[in-house]
């Protein structure tokens, strides 16, 4: 599975994907949290189809605010179809939000072996779903606020980010003469 230059997408893709690794039923994400349970005027929204209603729903709950509705909490039912042969996942550093949901799934439930360079998202979870954008009135930037922290479970073991089972990084002398390396070596396993 080559996960390299994924930025993300809808986390229920993600969810999908792993019941097809899984031998058995999982959690996907634990949790679901927000800083706060209002919307404000002077931001706009995009709020996806998975967070209907927002911010009804949102629930005050272990001293902060949780979505809980999202069809990624709770256990997943993995494919009774899912694939029994080995797995490696191509990773690298522009790998963010749901593609590192998926790794995070793959190292905790030892799903496959995770090749190449360290994920450019956090093993623990992601910010991201809804997000609010404000213009910063002096300066007229643009600035984009995921307002969703995505809590997986993971497995405790491992303390620090994303990092590959094997770690292959390419060269520049690789990029200029269009060498796979990650893929290879793959391939050769």
């Amino acid at each position: 599975i080559d996960l390299r230059d994924n930025g993300g997408g809808l986390s229920q893709y993600g969810a999908q994907l792993v019941s097809y690794l899984s031998p058995k039923p999982f959690v996907y994400c634990e949790n679901q949290w927000l800083t706060t349970n209002t919307l404000f005027d002077f931001m706009q929204y995009d709020i996806p189809e998975t967070f209907n209603g927002f911010p009804r729903g949102i629930v005050k709950e272990d001293g902060g605010y949780k979505w809980k509705t999202h069809s990624i909490l709770g256990t997943q039912n993995n494919n009774p179809n899912y694939f029994k042969g080995k797995v490696y996942v191509i990773t690298n550093g522009r790998c963010a939000s749901t593609s590192t949901e998926v790794l995070s799934s793959v190292r905790t439930y030892k799903l496959g072996t995770i090749v190449g360079e360290e994920a450019g998202g956090n093993y623990k979870g992601n910010t991201s779903g809804v997000t609010g954008t404000v213009v910063l009135p002096n300066t007229k930037t643009i600035v984009t606020i995921p307002l969703v922290r995505y809590e997986m479970p993971i497995d405790p073991q491992y303390k620090k980010g994303l990092k590959p089972d094997y770690v292959i990084t390419p060269t520049i002398e690789d990029w200029l003469n269009n060498r796979d390396v990650e893929m290879d070596y793959v391939l050769k396993q």
